[in-house]
């Protein structure tokens, strides 16, 4: 049968993606991305939790160039 996760697994899935979508933010930020960029990345932060924030690592905006 399928089991449910209990209250405490679902708090932690919680916090690393709001601690991901944080730190997406603040990277994107500094890379030179603004206004709604920066909700984009925090959405990614937050939907794909350590994905996100590799790609917001590994990312080149195109203004820095």
């Amino acid at each position: 049968m399928l089991q449910m996760m209990d209250p405490a697994s679902w708090t932690f899935v919680f916090v690393v993606s709001a601690v991901c979508g944080i730190a997406c933010t603040i990277i994107a930020a500094r890379k030179g991305y603004r206004g709604g960029q920066l909700f984009g990345w925090l959405a990614a932060g937050l939907i794909f939790s350590v994905f996100g924030l590799i790609a917001a690592v590994l990312t080149h905006h195109g203004a820095e160039s």
